[in-house]
């Protein structure tokens, strides 16, 4: 070790004045030691505890289903325009179609099998 050295820890060592200040000394550093880790360990919990909610936040809103958006509400029904046989017929220019009644209703009858699907099976 280098005599400089020797010399230090001699000094510090040695006087029994010099102790009563290096306990001090000592004593000081440790409550700076201990705010600075005390500091240290609250601001990491600190960012824990706002990545845990921002994640939390994040997730829930991802999880909640938004509000559905409702069109205008229908017509009533005393507004409906209702076809007359001839203006219904008239539809299907050129397509065989006829009208039958069956109990109280009235129904379309195509004669050839794919204007069924075509024209009504789509509602």
């Amino acid at each position: 070790m280098n005599p400089e050295k020797h010399r230090l820890i001699h000094d510090l060592l040695s006087n029994s004045v010099q102790t009563r200040s290096r306990e001090v000394t000592l004593m000081a550093g440790r409550r700076m030691l201990r705010y600075k880790r005390w500091k240290r360990a609250a601001t990491r919990g600190f960012a824990m505890i706002l990545i845990v909610t921002i994640a939390t936040l994040n997730l829930y809103k991802r999880a909640t289903p938004r509000p559905r958006q409702f069109s205008a509400a229908p017509p009533p029904a005393s507004s409906a325009k209702y076809l007359s046989d001839d203006q219904l017929l008239a539809l299907f220019t050129n397509t065989p179609v006829g009208l039958a009644r069956v109990g109280d209703r009235t129904i379309l009858i195509f004669p050839r099998p794919g204007d069924n699907e075509r024209f009504v099976g789509r509602f």
